[in-house]
């Protein structure tokens, strides 16, 4: 095993890698410029479907994780086709739609509730994430940056994430949590973005942070009573994630300690 090298060792982590990239850009839809959200979906609601219907949660999801693999892993992807869809197709039609205009399943019943806060941070993340790739023309890139800034506002003073009261657990569940933090964090890496959007996301990440230190002494509370649910397990995943993103050695016990109950119960 020592004499393998490392190009060879990695093989069949880049072969599953280009073969799962191929099955989400076989979801695109050329002509709808959207993806789909599985083969029988598209099976089964083609021909049902107007001609511009978007789906997108879906899509904004199969853009970031295209993007993710072509921003760690340019070399696996040199010949897939992966950036020229990307540039000349499915970031152009996104950077088109206004995420005020989206509609989702996940969206709220109640009138005027806006986008729903999972949806809205894919939004966030996809378009900050544009703005560190040169996949766009200066207009394109000109329009992606308003748009994120519209949408990290929104996002900021989501109901879920604005009122203190609305991240008591189990209201707004970590999962949410996790991705809200996550995009927001990433958009701070934007040069370009106003010193007092980053003092904002910053203020509204660290009252998450509390948030879910909180989640974690609960639950870990509930599993030394012998109390703790699958589900509390998955509460405990997205907690540990969440914390993590922000690298502070003051949460390395509850890291730890919530995905070491996670695996005994998986």
């Amino acid at each position: 095993m020592a004499n393998i090298r490392l190009s060879e060792d990695i093989t069949p982590l880049k072969n599953c890698a280009l073969r799962a990239s191929q099955a989400v850009l076989h979801l695109w839809d050329k002509d709808r410029k959207t993806f789909w959200r599985s083969t029988e979906h598209r099976k089964r609601d083609v021909k049902k479907a107007k001609p511009l219907d978007f789906f997108p949660t879906v899509s904004l999801r199969s853009i970031q994780a295209l993007l993710k693999l072509l921003a760690e892993f340019p070399e696996w992807i040199a010949e897939s086709g992966i950036d020229t869809l990307l540039r000349d197709d499915c970031l152009p039609s996104l950077v088109k739609r206004k995420h005020s205009s989206f509609r989702t399943t996940l969206n709220p019943q109640r009138a005027n509730a806006g986008l729903n806060p999972f949806t809205l941070s894919l939004y966030v993340d996809v378009f900050a994430t544009v703005r560190s790739q040169p996949l766009l023309s200066n207009r394109g890139a000109t329009t992606a940056f308003s748009r994120l800034c519209s949408a990290i506002q929104d996002l900021l003073r989501h109901s879920t994430l604005s009122n203190p009261a609305d991240l008591a657990v189990p209201r707004v569940h970590p999962f949410l949590l996790y991705h809200a933090s996550r995009a927001l964090a990433n958009a701070t890496m934007v040069p370009s973005l106003p010193v007092k959007t980053k003092e904002e996301i910053e203020l509204i990440n660290a009252r998450i942070r509390e948030d879910v230190r909180s989640s974690v002494e609960r639950l870990l509370a509930k599993h030394a009573l012998k109390l703790l649910a699958p589900c509390d397990s998955v509460a405990l995943a997205f907690c540990a994630a969440s914390l993590a993103l922000h690298n502070s050695e003051d949460d390395y016990q509850r890291i730890t300690t919530s995905l070491n109950i996670c695996f005994e119960a998986g």
